[in-house]
């Protein structure tokens, strides 16, 4: 399962290689992509993927931009080794970068060499190297897609335990009951909630969270704007270092 992320609005390419044991392995059938996001909901129409090459096992689909933060799932279905197989893979839209792959490039003259650092690698150390930032400082510092499904407490307030610097609701599901049909909050209802400092999600119109079980589905849009300068500068000393790895001790 593969895991990257996208700015938002941008347009990408996204990929993926299917491997028998360690041999990358060709579908003898067309490979289709499904793309949905984090309630389920196809993002895009079924398309079918274009392989990169005979012998390569890897295959590619373009996704137009996406106008909001998000989690999305891929899943491509094909046919290996006379198996039919689906596997996914993770997209994650963000509405930024700690810093742009010019902007890691140049931060030291060792890393201009495209043969040593070619800008896939760039890729996916800047991101490895923002996992680890954002889960040492327990936050995000570019905003990111939240979701949460909690219990209903019965009064109209609820805690929204796990992210910091919430941003926004975008919005908000309940079900009366364990098992039955969510019901989203209006325009207005929404209207009417507030976070507090302490992630306290409160009702301002009287209404109430019904006390249940996993009854209530928030999803959010959290982290900061953009990074501090001093937090930049250490990632990008962690990126040279990540970059380096394999050359330590």
């Amino acid at each position: 399962m593969g895991y990257t992320r996208v700015l938002r609005t941008a347009t990408s390419t996204l990929e993926h290689t299917f491997d028998v044991d360690e041999t990358a392995t060709d579908s003898s059938t067309p490979v289709t992509v499904t793309v949905t996001d984090a309630n389920g909901t196809p993002v895009t129409a079924p398309g079918t993927a274009t392989s990169a090459g005979a012998g390569t096992g890897r295959y590619t689909l373009a996704l137009a931009g996406q106008p909001l933060v998000a989690l999305l799932t891929v899943a491509w279905s094909a046919t290996i080794a006379g198996a039919s197989v689906v596997e996914t893979d993770t997209v994650e839209i963000v509405g930024g970068f700690f810093f742009t792959l010019r902007e890691g490039r140049s931060s030291d003259s060792s890393l201009s060499d495209t043969g040593k650092y070619p800008t896939a690698k760039l890729i996916t150390t800047r991101l490895e190297t923002e996992a680890e930032c954002e889960e040492i400082c327990d936050r995000a510092f570019v905003p990111r897609y939240g979701r949460a499904v909690l219990d209903g407490t019965g009064t109209g307030e609820l805690l929204l335990a796990g992210d910091n610097d919430i941003r926004s609701i975008r919005a908000v599901r309940v079900a009366p009951r364990v098992g039955e049909t969510f019901v989203a909050l209006t325009a207005g209802e929404l209207a009417a909630l507030t976070v507090t400092r302490d992630r306290v999600l409160l009702r301002t119109d009287g209404a109430i969270w019904t006390e249940e079980r996993s009854n209530v589905i928030v999803e959010y849009e959290h982290g900061l704007t953009i990074p501090p300068e001093d937090l930049k500068r250490a990632t990008l000393v962690r990126f040279k270092a990540r970059l380096n790895i394999d050359k330590t001790n």
